[in-house]
């Protein structure tokens, strides 16, 4: 294919966030009789526009395809016949399905906001805000155009005062010959002396959302807690990751591998298939403890193949150089020489 296997594998778990994904399956024409797939171009979430069903004979509807909207081009019908459909949290069997952040929408919804107040208000405690006041007459609606000109510039002074491009502010005189002349310019304070500390909510509703996603571990660091706390919760994102993954290569055997050997006539028993490997490894302290009790249990007898796919799992260690003879070959003794 034109593009590697790995990046479109990453472009269908797309489906994890978005809640499905689209891909448009590319066939090479026949070369030698066969048909082969020259690519699976990614149709973007956002394009689909609607989905397009049709009533089966027992009845029921059945989603058929798709309307992309395209810009500066239009739309277009899609047919999913040609498509990799992949839905890994199905919801009311709808086409889109249900993103997996959909539950944790709330609690990040808050943290967001949370974070904007907390730096609103640390800007505004650092620099203040502008409080400008200026005549009534120039204040009213009913004011002439010379006065209206008056209040916009004093405006956008205020707008330059706030961002931090003015140097100084030149005003007239709050006071003339002891009258006032309704000017005064100042800066606005919080009138409290406690300060609210935004910083924990937003961890709390952080973590919600984490929890949410089943990685509320990666908090651990943060707060007293042990590796026995974490390893559970690890253990069931790698649970989690293979069955996304399972999911995702069942779309695929079906949808992609089956179609095209439906194409080349290719019979079931020769099928080729899609399989995922072990999401996690056990480390090499893991690894070690594992075989010490095997071998101290009397479960697996050592020998020289496992000693050497042992010292192949080190990183950075020499290739085992088994002698011929194998492990269980035998030495011949050197015979001492004695005095007559």
């Amino acid at each position: 294919m034109r593009k590697p296997f790995s990046q479109i594998m990453r472009e269908g778990l797309s489906a994890y966030p978005f809640g499905f994904y689209v891909g448009e399956i590319l066939y090479r024409a026949p070369v030698d009789g066969r048909w082969s797939i020259e690519d699976i171009e990614p149709r973007a979430q956002s394009s689909v526009q609607q989905w397009i069903e049709e009533r089966q004979e027992d009845g029921r509807f059945n989603v058929v395809g798709f309307k992309q909207w395209v810009p500066s081009r239009g739309n277009y019908d899609v047919p999913l016949s040609k498509c990799l459909h992949f839905v890994p949290r199905p919801e009311k069997r709808s086409p889109e399905g249900k993103s997996a952040f959909r539950s944790g929408w709330r609690a990040w919804m808050y943290a967001r906001n949370l974070e904007e107040s907390e730096a609103i208000g640390i800007d505004r405690d650092l620099t203040g805000v502008p409080d400008i006041q200026l005549p009534p007459s120039i204040m009213s609606p009913n004011a002439d155009s010379a006065s209206q000109a008056v209040r916009v510039d004093w405006e956008e002074k205020g707008r330059k005062l706030r961002a931090g491009k003015l140097a100084a502010l030149v005003r007239p005189s709050e006071e003339i010959d002891g009258k006032k002349t309704g000017y005064a310019v100042k800066l606005m304070t919080s009138g409290g002396t406690q300060r609210v500390v935004a910083d924990v909510p937003i961890r709390r509703h952080e973590q919600r959302f984490l929890i949410s996603v089943l990685s509320d571990f990666m908090t651990l660091g943060e707060q007293v807690g042990s590796r026995a706390l974490g390893d559970p919760k690890i253990a069931l994102v790698m649970l989690a990751i293979g069955g996304l993954l399972d999911m995702y290569a069942d779309a695929f055997n079906e949808q992609v591998i089956g179609r095209l050997c439906d194409l080349n006539g290719v019979p079931e028993d020769l099928r080729p298939y899609l399989e995922r490997g072990e999401v996690q490894t056990p480390t090499l302290e893991e690894l070690v403890g594992i075989l010490s009790a095997a071998i101290t249990g009397g479960i697996v007898v050592p020998n020289q193949q496992l000693q050497d796919w042992v010292i192949s799992q080190i990183p950075g260690a020499p290739e085992s150089e088994a002698s011929p003879a194998g492990p269980q070959a035998e030495t011949t003794p050197i015979a001492s020489q004695t005095a007559p």
